[in-house]
């Protein structure tokens, strides 16, 4: 049965469904179970069939996109997958101006969303490089930098696993857009915390970034965790941090102007 588009120039394509990692804010591995990747093949049939249908972008999602593939027999990767939605044809063309030319996209737009700093591969930031239809965005949410508050997460890299997964980023794709995810007043997140944090956020300068303020539940292992953070004070960590990244977001968009 064809799917029903809710858009006409876009679709997201879910490339696998649950997840493996144990955060301890988060219940969907309790919800959805472990990761299931879905069969390349598969995905490629159904990508296809949306661009017959007139979509131009096609925005691959998951719960942790950047590990997909590497539950499968034999095992693929992101990268593998995003080379061959890249190469699919769109008829016609994207046009790059009035009349098709040579440097004209001949493939549709390739989006990937929920990227796991852990699982990004230098294969996957190389892809992202060369191939011109496969949009320069990345989406990893980071939820925190300070090594304490990671560790209480359950997330298994550093502040310098970050600076590092970002600063090649860059390197490799000049014109990448950053967007991350935050999460503020996790138990136990200290004002020091919260510096280590803002200062992160000053030097990294993202292009985009959401927050969500520590919500509890007593079904989440983080419920247990000692030094819940009064909500007036997360709110007024999560003003100080928004002030900044709109004065960070307004000298980047800078750059668009004229």
């Amino acid at each position: 049965v064809p799917r029903a588009l809710s858009a006409s120039h876009m679709a997201y394509l879910k490339v696998a469904e649950g997840c493996s990692r144990h955060c301890t804010y988060c219940i969907i591995p309790k919800l959805r179970g472990k990761k299931r990747s879905r069969p390349l093949q598969e995905v490629i049939v159904e990508a296809q069939n949306l661009l017959d249908a007139g979509v131009k972008e096609l925005v691959l999602v998951a719960q942790d996109t950047t590990s997909y593939g590497k539950d499968l027999q034999p095992t693929v990767n992101l990268s593998q997958l995003v080379e061959s939605l890249a190469g699919l044809s769109v008829d016609p063309p994207m046009k790059s101006g009035a009349v098709v030319e040579e440097n004209d996209i001949a493939g549709a737009w390739i989006r990937v969303l929920y990227g796991h700093p852990e699982s990004i591969e230098g294969s996957f930031i190389k892809t992202v490089a060369t191939h011109s239809n496969v949009c320069s965005y990345f989406d990893i949410p980071i939820q925190h930098v300070s090594s304490s508050i990671l560790k209480k997460m359950g997330r298994q890299y550093t502040r310098d696993d970050l600076r590092r997964l970002f600063d090649k980023i860059r390197s490799q794709v000049p014109d990448a857009v950053l967007r991350t995810t935050l999460i503020l007043g996790f138990p136990g997140e200290t004002e020091k915390d919260f510096e280590t944090l803002l200062r992160f956020i000053e030097d990294t300068r993202f292009e985009h970034l959401g927050v969500f303020l520590y919500s509890d539940s007593d079904d989440l292992p983080s419920h247990n965790l000692p030094e819940h953070v009064p909500a007036s004070v997360t709110q007024e960590r999560y003003d100080q941090l928004m002030s900044c990244q709109l004065d960070i977001s307004a000298q980047n968009y800078q750059k668009y102007i004229g």
